[in-house]
């Protein structure tokens, strides 16, 4: 009610004061009652076939913090163990163990959270990092709520820069991805599209020639991700140049070519290869990214909020990142509307630093658990976080009723 009052009276400098110190107070005393979650079974529009995995399901966990003040926080955690390292159950687990050590805690102090999160992962054998980046999302709502700002201006970002985003064409024949590029121009021309990816197997004669035929008939520009698709670096090597010798400056960048954990592979493609190549599965954290910059492996790295613990990680990732002259593109795994609200507030938060998004999986889901006007636009080729306190989501009525169906 508070925050209505001072958007009402805004110009009363008194009460403008008054009502500040009313946010500060709550800010200040406001405590976590319990971090409820739910089961969330995604079922994909059609199975996604990357270099070492198809999915055709998303396992996810929707998480609810609830405050002293009725005040709540949303979030989703998005396990996909190839990717992230856990799975549904492991991040159940951890939140249950969450709910326990966070209960009295103040989640507007976030660098605390994040302090007690990494306390509960030293004391017990496993970690979650999608349920910590839930929690970190949670808090993060919350915070802008009682702010009365949506999570991007918190990070200092007064309007969001449009930044390219792509739509994900995942591996298939040859004329099946000639008629998936086809049915994305028709789909999302409105939406202003200009960049789109596309998922490489390994196989170089296919992967080039996908490429190749793709870009006949889409006119913008391509990322690649291989998924650490090529084992051979000098093969790996040759089909890139040869693709840049076609396309040039159109392919903006190739995704982890080769295995995540061979880092002289990595660097060597890097040094030979004429398209820039980021770092996505070596790169899941900030202590990751540590040694990415120590050795100066990749031109750029994928950030994925699920990998890193939540937006306050990913964050340190990016100021690191920038200081260290490395480019940056923010991505995500299989998340819903949920999760892909925060991806894209965060991305908003840094869009001055951003040269690209791959934040894409709500439409791969097929049922949409948030309402269309909480639904994070897609326009003029970008993903556009909305002007609503927190992370402006509305959940659907039937999410809704199954989460009071889940409490009785």
């Amino acid at each position: 009610m508070f925050i209505a009052f001072y958007v009402c009276y805004a110009r009363n400098e008194l009460v403008k004061f008054s009502l500040n110190y009313s946010i500060l107070k709550v800010i200040i005393s406001l405590k976590i009652c319990r971090i409820r979650s739910y089961e969330l079974n995604h079922e994909l529009r059609e199975p996604s076939r990357i270099s070492y995995q198809s999915t055709i399901s998303a396992k996810n966990v929707l998480v609810l913090i609830e405050t002293d003040e009725k005040i709540y926080g949303i979030g989703e955690a998005a396990p996909f163990k190839p990717s992230t390292g856990d799975v549904q159950k492991t991040a159940l687990k951890f939140l249950k163990l969450a709910n326990d050590k966070l209960k009295g805690e103040n989640p507007c102090n976030i660098e605390n959270i994040q302090f007690l999160l990494r306390e509960i992962s030293k004391k017990i054998d496993f970690n979650s990092q999608t349920a910590k980046t839930a929690i970190d999302s949670a808090c993060y709502d919350i915070l802008g709520k009682v702010k009365n700002k949506p999570v991007y201006k918190l990070l200092s970002s007064k309007k969001p820069i449009t930044i390219p985003n792509t739509i994900t064409v995942y591996i298939r024949s040859i004329e099946e991805t000639v008629k998936k590029i086809r049915y994305i121009m028709n789909k999302y021309r409105r939406n202003g599209i200009c960049r789109v990816k596309l998922k490489l197997s390994g196989n170089p004669k296919l992967d080039k020639k996908r490429v190749l035929e793709s870009a006949k008939i889409f006119p913008g520009e391509f990322t690649l991700d291989a998924n650490e698709a090529y084992k051979n670096a000098d093969l790996a090597i040759e089909v890139f140049n040869d693709i840049f010798e076609v396309l040039g400056s159109r392919v903006i960048l190739i995704e982890q070519p080769s295995p995540r954990d061979d880092l002289k592979k990595l660097e060597y493609i890097t040094e030979r290869c004429k398209i820039p190549i980021f770092s996505d599965e070596t790169v899941a954290t900030l202590e990751d990214l540590e040694k990415i910059i120590e050795r100066k492996l990749v031109k750029g790295i994928n950030i994925k909020l699920q990998r890193a613990g939540g937006i306050f990680w990913a964050k340190q990732m990016a100021e690191l990142a920038k200081a260290s002259d490395l480019d940056i593109m923010v991505g995500c795994v299989f998340e819903s509307g949920i999760a892909i609200s925060q991806d894209v507030n965060f991305l908003a938060g840094i869009s001055g630093w951003a040269c690209g998004s791959d934040i894409d999986t709500d439409y791969e889901i097929k049922k949409n658990l948030v309402s269309e006007e909480s639904r994070i636009s897609f326009r003029n080729g970008g993903r556009i976080p909305l002007d609503r306190p927190g992370l402006g989501l509305e959940l659907k009525k039937w999410v809704k009723d199954l989460i009071i169906k889940n409490r009785s």
